[in-house]
């Protein structure tokens, strides 16, 4: 809050007041729900970031086209909003079905994989035009389910780190800078295009860098 002469003249939320909720999956299990809990009772959190986990999301049936399962997203996106957290979602991981390199995986921890024994795809799309369509599909469904007037409050971003291996293209060198950037620009005009294809109230941010300055001033 802002005071003058010991008089209250506006109340504002500190910018420190936000989160990175890790793992995402752990919305659904009962400890990561004690922390939530906790979190929303003491109102120390406004906004809380998780992955969409796109890997959880989408397949690809026997004739090529793209589905959706949308549950555990739903659950997952239904207990914070119940909690009355604001959201900043990072879309990502690369599905399996539309990663040029399936086995370009990662586990991003000290251990063998991931919380609940998963990898996550670091590749780049083989069609931009795939990753454009789930991106749209994505942002309209949580749009249909949870209205313009929650969604458009959120913040959105495209992938995580993607200056480092560790979240995008583990297959390249770290020191290849101009390569990831490429790829990444790709990746990230196709991610607004279909953002933008849902909705034009959206809160579009870059990207979450590990700290790599010259990934961020190419970008």
């Amino acid at each position: 809050m802002i005071t003058i002469k010991n008089k209250i003249k506006r109340q504002q939320k500190n910018f420190w007041n936000n989160c990175l909720f890790h793992p995402t999956d752990a919305v659904e299990d009962a400890w990561g729900k004690r922390i939530l809990d906790r979190m929303a009772e003491d109102k120390s959190i406004h906004t809380v970031r998780i992955y969409t986990m796109f890997e959880d999301i989408v397949l690809m049936d026997e004739n090529g086209n793209l589905t959706y399962d949308f549950r555990l997203n739903d659950l997952r996106l239904d207990y914070l909003i119940e909690k009355g957290y604001d959201l900043l979602l990072a879309y990502g991981m690369m599905p399996d079905c539309i990663a040029v390199n399936k086995n370009a995986t990662s586990c991003v921890s000290k251990n063998k994989t991931r919380y609940k024994g998963k990898l996550i795809n670091t590749s780049v799309p083989y069609d931009y035009n795939l990753w454009e369509q789930i991106c749209f599909e994505y942002t309209r469904h949580i749009i249909d389910r949870y209205g313009i007037d929650v969604v458009s409050k959120w913040h959105i971003q495209c992938f995580n780190e993607a200056d480092i291996p560790g979240f995008f293209m583990s297959d390249i060198p770290l020191e290849d800078v101009y390569t990831r950037l490429r790829e990444y620009a790709s990746l990230y005009t196709a991610f607004v295009n279909g953002i933008v294809r849902a909705s034009d109230k959206m809160h579009i941010g870059g990207p979450a860098l590990a700290g790599r300055l010259d990934f961020w001033k190419g970008f």
